[in-house]
């Protein structure tokens, strides 16, 4: 897979610094070009249809080397208008747009979320705000998106609304003529100028701001206008390029899980392998199975479920003859967490020789025992936690947030239990640990979201539900087959 996000930042920093066209011009040009914008922004202000709110000395901290046709200017002095937007009074008469931080996004602008402003209020709005095509827009309020760089197109506002207008937590940066906004826009897009962006953010650690002097004197390399209509067109080219291998990659992506999940389900219903005779009965196997959960119910304080219904007609799919469908809930012990104040973190305790682990959700997300600090006193756990001991061979499962990952324990871990959101199961012998998650990854989360109605699968279903989940059983040797079987195939995907 290719890293589209950093072919582009390469081929900015490329282009920005030279390497990425012929030199068309002299910096007596460039020279030229500044004049004419300055002259330019003059007339303009005589005429109050401009604004430049503070103007700074070009910072020079992490500036580069360019060509010598090329010259640093601070950005101030590119543009005939430099400056926030205004602070604007809504209405939800949906008629005069304002852009705001939340419309500049890291894909492109998304003027649907925008609000409106109060048409009573229009008049202290200058036309000038009104956003102009090719004027580029920064968020400045902020941490998080502060920096963030917008490039506005007229035509992506609906022709309903007459004009937009920026709040005053963007600046708008408007070129003069012979400036390529676009060339721009590029620059201030670069990890290089980025850089130089973060250290001029000010103000307290939850409320920076990129005020406009600063914005004023970020530092940018300037080639004649030929060489930046040049630049320009190359980057937009190879971006096109780009978005189509973007494209073709998401979609590769999305394709594999489908595949990946139609390989699981045929695997599961016996279409990968070949079944033998000498494997063995699959009702032998069930009574096992019924013995050896009976054991782990007397041995892990479990209770005998007796809502598991019998097997009726309206199972998921066909299966090979000799296998036997069964509930989910006959292959073994399944336990949620404590409820509710049972384990609060006010009971959490350092880690010590008296101590017993408490495992969460990340546990099982990402599939790492030993992450966590969370520890409860021995004493308690003797007292009220230990039905919800988890141990290794057991499956521990998401089951809120992102839910129904699952992870094996492995040999090794420290006691511990599960905490809320977690669910424990721990299978008979007659199961293949692996077998089952694929079965539950393929089918029980497929089965949850429909249960959702398509929707974000936001919890594990109840376990009245989840232990009359049908679940194909065929003998451990099959198992283990299948998942060896998924296991190659999927190596190669």
């Amino acid at each position: 897979m290719i890293d589209v996000t950093g072919v582009r930042n390469r081929l900015i920093e490329m282009a920005i610094r030279g390497e990425f066209s012929n030199r068309i011009g002299s910096k007596e040009d460039v020279n030229a070009l500044l004049k004419s914008v300055e002259t330019e922004h003059l007339a303009l202000l005589r005429k109050k249809e401009t604004k430049i709110s503070k103007t700074s000395e070009m910072i020079n901290e992490g500036i580069f080397n360019i060509p010598n046709t090329w010259k640093w200017v601070p950005l101030g002095k590119v543009c005939i208008m430099l400056s926030r937007g205004k602070s604007p009074k809504y209405s939800e008469l949906k008629k005069y747009p304002v852009f705001a931080q939340k419309c500049n996004q890291p894909n492109g602008l998304a003027l649907s979320k925008a609000q409106f402003l109060d048409e009573a209020t229009l008049a202290k709005w200058p036309d000038y705000f009104r956003l102009r095509e090719k004027d580029i827009v920064i968020n400045s309020t902020g941490t998080g998106t502060m920096g963030r760089v917008g490039y506005y197109m007229t035509d992506t506002l609906s022709p309903e609304y007459p004009f937009m207008l920026p709040d005053s937590h963007i600046t708008v940066v408007r070129v003069g003529s012979g400036i390529v906004s676009k060339y721009l826009y590029y620059a201030l897009m670069s990890v290089s100028l980025q850089a130089i962006m973060e250290k001029q953010f000010r103000g307290s650690t939850n409320q920076k701001e990129f005020y406009i002097d600063s914005v004023y004197a970020m530092p940018i390399p300037l080639p004649p206008v030929e060489e930046q209509q040049l630049i320009t067109n190359k980057l937009d080219e190879a971006f096109n390029i780009l978005k189509i291998i973007e494209h073709a990659q998401n979609e590769y992506t999305v394709n594999t899980k489908i595949l990946k999940n139609k390989l699981i389900n045929a695997g599961i219903q016996g279409k990968l392998t070949k079944q033998f005779p000498e494997d063995g009965n699959t009702e032998d196997l069930y009574s096992k199975i019924q013995a050896e959960k009976m054991i782990i119910l007397k041995n892990r304080k479990g209770k005998e479920d007796k809502k598991i219904k019998a097997v009726e007609n309206d199972v998921p799919f066909e299966i090979p003859d000799h296998w036997k469908w069964i509930r989910l809930g006959d292959i073994g012990l399944f336990k949620k967490g404590p409820f509710g104040s049972a384990l609060t973190k006010a009971m959490f305790v350092q880690k010590g020789d008296d101590t017993v682990k408490v495992y969460e959700q990340q546990h099982a997300i990402k599939k790492d025992w030993e992450l966590g600090t969370y520890y409860i006193t021995r004493e308690y756990f003797n007292e009220k936690m230990s039905g919800f001991e988890v141990m290794s061979g057991d499956i521990i499962v998401s089951c809120a947030g992102t839910i129904g990952e699952t992870y094996i324990m492995p040999d090794g871990i420290e006691q511990g239990i599960i905490n809320q959101a977690l669910m424990r199961v721990t299978l008979a012998e007659g199961i293949e640990k692996k077998f089952f998650q694929y079965y539950f990854d393929a089918n029980l989360k497929k089965s949850a979201q429909e249960e959702s109605n398509g929707s974000a699968i936001k919890n594990i279903p109840s376990f009245d539900v989840l232990k009359n989940w049908y679940f194909p059983l065929t003998s451990i040797e099959e198992q283990r087959r299948i998942v060896s079987k998924i296991d190659e195939i999927l190596a190669c995907m």
